[in-house]
């Protein structure tokens, strides 16, 4: 016995190290995480991009960004749950409800009420089944208010007094946050992967790269452009192809220069229009008559959001 009990304060005292040695090691001043291979995210202050870590996890692709600006935070929607930052995006946590609905779920969709900024919508696909949540607590507890089954809502766009949710099947759906139903818009031959809105103009992107405009109760194919992003900006709808770029001018699609040879995703925040090409990112300082690089990452990237004068860039599957 006299042998066995400093083996066990041995034990002890080892397991108390491992466990602590994360915060000993930030304490000093030493960049520690468990998953700091590469960095998920990072934070563009108009000059440096500085890095950031996921904590716990191994690299997830983040599909959404959404600053909390009433409580100061920030929202990943990630391939492996949800994350928040408290600290403008330097750091991140993973985030569970208190029922563990978003452990390990694929969260494709943050969204704040426009009627009620206490109120968010999220869109999540765990275990095979896919739905959307409400939650008035942030997220300490999720009510599901529609059942996706098998399918699941790529794109959450605010439209009115409403959301329209572009879903996996091609089905078009609108929630009326007022009335709290859902409706039945339209059904598409593929999945339904970007939704803009200008005044009562809808455009919907799909899967298979075609671009559809709302004329009454029908949409209608906008020939000769093959989309793979959307964004809206002041009055303006931005479409990106794989090769070029558009805007809309009175109705009317007009091509717009463009720096990359591809294009993946076009952003508009309030600092300015954003393009990016697999892992490399270009903004226009004129509108989107020219372009300049703003740099390259090591993973392709998949999301942006603008948050306390400075950008949040979210990254996805490696190159």
């Amino acid at each position: 016995m006299d042998k066995v009990f400093p083996i066990i304060i041995s034990v002890l005292a080892i397991g108390i190290v491992i466990y602590t040695l994360p915060d000993f090691l930030n304490f000093f001043g030493f960049n520690y995480s468990s998953a700091s291979v590469k960095p998920v995210i990072y934070i563009y202050n108009g000059k440096d991009f500085s890095p950031s870590y996921f904590e716990g996890v191994s690299l997830p692709s983040v599909y959404d960004i959404t600053p909390d600006k009433l409580n100061g935070l920030l929202y990943a929607g990630t391939s492996n749950g949800l994350f928040i930052s408290k600290d403008g995006g330097k750091k991140w946590y993973s985030f569970s409800d208190l029922e563990k609905i978003l452990t390990k779920a694929k969260v494709y969709q943050i969204k704040f009420s426009p009627l009620n900024n206490h109120k968010i919508y999220i869109s999540l696909f765990k275990n095979g089944k896919g739905g959307i949540y409400e939650s008035s607590n942030n997220f300490f507890t999720l009510n599901k208010i529609f059942d996706l089954g098998k399918e699941m809502a790529y794109k959450i766009e605010p439209y009115g007094n409403s959301f329209l949710l572009g879903i996996s099947d091609g089905r078009l759906l609108r929630y009326d946050l007022r009335e709290k139903t859902f409706s039945f818009l339209y059904s598409f031959h593929s999945a339904i992967k970007d939704i803009a809105v200008s005044g009562n103009n809808i455009y919907v992107a799909t899967k298979e790269n075609n671009l559809w405009k709302k004329e009454g109760d029908i949409f209608k194919e906008v020939p000769n452009i093959e989309i793979v992003d959307l964004t809206s900006r002041y009055k303006n709808i931005y479409a990106a192809s794989l090769y070029d770029l558009y805007r809309t001018f009175h109705n009317q699609w007009r091509k717009i220069p463009s720096i990359a040879k591809t294009n993946s995703h076009i952003f508009s925040t309030s600092y300015g229009l954003y393009l990016s090409s697999k892992n490399k990112l270009y903004k226009s300082f004129d509108l989107d008559k020219k372009w300049q690089v703003v740099g390259s990452l090591k993973r392709k990237i998949t999301a942006l959001a603008y948050f306390k004068n400075n950008l949040i860039i979210g990254t996805g599957n490696d190159l």
